[in-house]
């Protein structure tokens, strides 16, 4: 069937497109539907129409001068951080983890525009009133204006001193609010740019922002727990809003004035007369965080998104959920009802944008966006190997001397959030955000799978001794395995937020574990009981790890900072400062003292323990750094980061030794002169791996619009 249908397409080149209609497009997608590998294939000078290409491998495939017209491939998307429609309904706006701004056409499916300019995550966006703008504020501080025409950035926006959580349009768009980590609600005038008023009274990061519709409030939460109304006249606090029991996530106005919503990381939603302060009702159903929730255009409904992976529709009048919309595969962080009030649409972690009917929560379309995030890198034992686990659910061994791929480890359905090799060796262990940890033996091919966690696990390590297995996971609970039975040997409870990171002392006996609850907990592995919580921190802990002497303890968190403990007294000694951005992971030399520490600002620092001194910093990684672990001689670091490469350095130099990575769905995928695609679709495709002659005039047009603000 396969070479028939080849053979077809061979034929057709002969063909006008008007001849043609669908019939490529329709053999292509028989060609996928029946699981045909298409790498290499020969698509040029062909007039494909309706191609749906989403999740196929087309390395080396020649689409040269072919007309390639309502096809659908994959994306470069990233995690979805917030929605936006516009007035009119026909456009979509997302914000990614890559810091970009898309444009949407919702009938098609097609990206109309890419807006680049942010260095660190869109967090927020929000279109002006008229359609005609949308705002954008990120994680490099900054708040942009863009025109939803050309995707030019009008004016960047600066004054606050941490990263951006949210931003809105006043109801008239004169107005901009803003709030984020710094604690900080600004107000901005959109014609001059300028700061008109600052309001600092959140005692801890602020999460969402909001204008109430008649232009004479704003409203803020955050994770001090408490949703704040000020009159923007003067900037007082006219109202105080009590009741979530954590971070409130999200608040949103009805458009007719008279009702506040909140989420929040308790799991629950509350509806607020926000003018007497009274919460008039309570929504319970999700069963993890609440990211975000909206009003419906005519006020009769609440859409929420969780981190349970699914969109839920309330009804005002009785607070009883009426649909549940599931589909995701991952925290759904992001909602929004279109102004007609006929669409809603949702984007996660899962790199996923849906859009549903309203009425009967039918999926209408499925944009899939593709990422090769390296999420953890750990040696082999003899330093001969390194193991890379991915965001594409793939783990990756290679082979140090030459940078090459040895082979890949296929066995998950989640993104592989932590490795970690067995002291012999023999065995890798994975942590994914399907919930489950899988033992591999690399001799074998075989893989156990161990459950018990109620949500995603972030962190596995095997004890020293090679006995057991410990695994952390966001569902706050910390397991003990047995490594020869699989058999779940223990539960530690005591920490009140999702545990990110675990770690065994070199004698077996000790567990560290760092937590979002700002603590380390220390655990006596003998016996299961807590013997000491480690406190400093100012935010969430993402890292924790033990010296190979077994004398201090590490921990590194989104405060930016490096903690250094007495591992015997579990007293603090020092703080290593300097990172711009939260720390991520990391790893002490087996046999000096030194500490490599990885961060969010996209760099690594080597760290003298004794002195606490920064030895050096390594540049290069080109987005976030999520892991760095040092090599069995203690010569050579490596690192992984969401730019989808892997780094090897030395201690000794500044210089990157090899760059691994690799290859991506649309490797060497030839583009050249293909009509009937838009630059940014174009831009998208090469991003995944295509070439085209075109390819430099593309880019630097791209460069030119966003280099003029």
């Amino acid at each position: 069937l396969h070479d028939h249908l080849h053979q077809m397409l061979d034929k057709l080149r002969q063909c006008s497109s008007s001849e043609l209609g669908y019939v490529c497009g329709n053999i292509l997608n028989l060609l996928c539907q029946s699981g045909a590998a298409l790498t290499e294939y020969d698509l040029s000078n062909l007039a494909i129409r309706q191609a749906y290409l989403q999740g196929q491998e087309l390395k080396k495939v020649n689409f040269s001068r072919s007309e390639i017209v309502n096809s659908v491939f994959t994306e470069t998307l990233e995690t979805i951080l917030s929605l936006s429609f516009s007035p009119n309904s026909e456009f979509l706006a997302t914000a990614d983890a890559n810091g970009e701004v898309c444009l949407w056409h919702i009938e098609t499916g097609k990206r109309n525009l890419v807006c680049k300019g942010h260095s660190d995550w869109v967090r927020s966006i929000s279109f002006s009133p008229d359609g005609s703008t949308i705002v954008s504020g990120s994680g490099d501080k900054t708040i942009k204006l863009w025109d939803t025409k050309t995707g030019h950035c009008q004016f960047t926006f600066k004054g606050h001193s941490e990263r951006i959580r949210s931003v809105k349009f006043s109801s008239d768009g004169k107005l901009i609010v803003s709030g984020g980590q710094d604690g900080a609600v600004r107000i901005w005038d959109v014609n001059t740019g300028k700061c008109t008023k600052e309001i600092a009274d959140h005692s801890k990061s602020i999460r969402s922002v909001a204008f109430s519709p008649d232009g004479l409030f704003i409203a803020s939460s955050g994770e001090d727990q408490v949703i704040k109304l000020w009159e923007i006249k003067t900037g007082k606090l006219v109202q105080t809003l009590s009741g979530h029991e954590r971070s409130v996530r999200s608040i949103a106005f009805s458009s007719d004035n008279k009702l506040l919503a909140s989420s929040s990381n308790d799991k629950t939603i509350r509806i607020w007369d926000y003018k007497s302060g009274n919460c008039i009702n309570l929504l319970e159903g999700h069963t993890d965080t609440v990211r975000l929730v909206r009003f419906s255009p005519d006020n009769s409904s609440i859409a929420s998104s969780s981190d349970d992976k699914s969109v839920r529709i309330w009804d005002i009048s009785s607070g009883e959920c009426v649909n549940i919309l599931q589909g995701h595969t991952h925290w759904v962080r992001a909602v929004a009802f279109a102004p007609n009030g006929h669409i809603l649409a949702s984007g996660g972690a899962d790199r996923m944008v849906k859009i549903w009917d309203t009425k009967t929560g039918q999926c209408l379309r499925t944009i899939k966006g593709y990422t090769n995030w390296i999420r953890s890198v750990v040696f082999s034992p003899d330093g001969e190997v390194l193991a890379s686990g991915n965001a594409d659910q793939q783990v990756r061994l290679w082979n140090i001397r030459t940078g090459k791929l040895i082979r890949t480890v296929p066995v998950l359905i989640g993104w592989v959030q932590s490795i970690a090799y067995s002291p012999n060796g023999k065995i890798l262990a994975t942590g994914s955000s399907d919930q489950s940890i899988k033992l591999c033996s690399l001799e074998t091919n075989t893989c156990q799978s161990l459950r018990g966690h109620k949500n995603r696990v972030m962190s596995v390590n095997f004890s020293p001794d090679g006995y057991t297995l410990a695994s952390g996971s966001d569902d706050c609970t910390i397991r003990l395995w047995n490594i020869s039975t699989g058999e779940c040997l223990e539960i530690l409870e005591g920490h009140l937020d999702r545990v990110t990171s675990v770690s065994f002392s070199h004698d077996s006996c000790l567990l560290a574990s760092a937590s979002e609850d700002e603590t380390i907990g220390i655990w006596d592995v003998r016996t299961g009981k807590k013997v000491s919580s480690l406190r400093g921190h100012r935010s969430r802990v993402r890292t924790v790890v033990f010296s190979a002497d077994d004398k201090f303890i590490a921990s590194g968190g989104s405060d930016k900072n490096i903690k250094i403990w007495d591992a015997s007294t579990f007293q603090y000694i020092r703080t290593l400062e300097g990172h711009t951005h939260q720390v991520r992971s990391l790893s002490f030399s087996p046999n000096q003292n030194l500490l490599v520490s990885a961060s969010s600002d996209k760099t690594l620092k080597l760290w003298n323990i004794k002195s606490g001194k920064c030895i050096r910093t390594y540049s290069g990684h080109k987005n976030v750094v999520c892991s760095t672990v040092f090599d069995p001689s203690g010569k050579f670091i490596a690192s992984g980061s969401r730019d989808g490469t892997i780094r090897l350095w030395t201690v000794d130099s500044n210089d990157s030794l090899k760059v691994m990575k690799s290859d991506r769905p649309y490797e060497c995928m030839n583009i050249s002169g293909v009509t009937g695609l838009t630059d940014a679709e174009k831009l998208s495709l090469q991003t995944l791996g295509s070439v085209s002659n075109e390819q430099r005039g593309i880019v630097f047009n791209f460069e030119e619009i966003n280099q003029s603000e």
